[in-house]
């Protein structure tokens, strides 16, 4: 039996509200910076977080969103609370270091954790300086989201772009030859990495 319109309405929005819940929590940001990283009106967040509201909330402004930051829309059979959030493995976030400039809305610092990346330069404990507005150019070292679908989980990745795939460049044999297809549902590029920072102090 088909739900009445209002009800459907109400899991949809509902479903909108965890997702958008769960993208401040893995990127660290607030609504207002979100609504600025995507183009959208801060306004239009936070009446998805509303209860009492009844709006569908704009197909446009999800889009924009999923485009943004590179994640599936709600309502897409790959969601964030199907795989419980990101496992942060190969590279994690932090704040900015104090000597940087105060970052934009496109940008946002990573730490280097594993050895994928270190053929090209990309060492353990590098800090990386992230632009999601910065379009890749083969070789370009990028940060990306890889689902494994039938394992339920996700995480994010340094890697370097060879169209149309990401792949490693390492000596370590559990990450050489690893190539992953570029097809934005189960490998998404974040954004390109323009600055890497080495502590030579350790």
């Amino acid at each position: 039996m088909r739900r009445p319109k209002s009800e459907t309405n109400a899991a949809f929005r509902e479903e909108v509200a965890n997702w958008l819940r769960d993208l401040q929590q893995r990127t660290g940001l607030g609504l207002d910076a979100i609504a600025a990283r995507a183009g959208v009106g801060k306004t239009t967040l936070y009446r998805w977080l509303d209860a009492e509201r009844t709006d569908a909330p704009s197909h446009g402004a999800l889009v924009s969103l999923s485009e943004a930051f590179n994640v599936p829309m709600p309502g897409h059979r790959i969601t964030a609370r199907n795989f419980g959030g990101f496992a942060e493995a190969g590279v994690g976030r932090l704040d900015a270091p104090a000597s940087e400039p105060r970052e934009n809305p496109n940008q946002s610092w990573w730490r280097i954790r594993d050895r994928a990346l270190e053929l090209a330069g990309f060492l353990p404990g590098d800090q990386a300086l992230l632009d999601m507005s910065v379009q890749p150019r083969a070789g370009d070292g990028v940060i990306a989201q890889i689902y494994n679908i039938e394992a339920g989980t996700a995480e994010t990745v340094a890697r370097i772009y060879a169209f149309p795939a990401l792949v490693t460049r390492s000596a370590d044999p559990a990450f050489a030859d690893k190539a992953d297809m570029i097809d934005n549902v189960r490998v998404r590029v974040m954004g390109t990495i323009i600055k890497l920072i080495r502590d030579r102090s350790t």
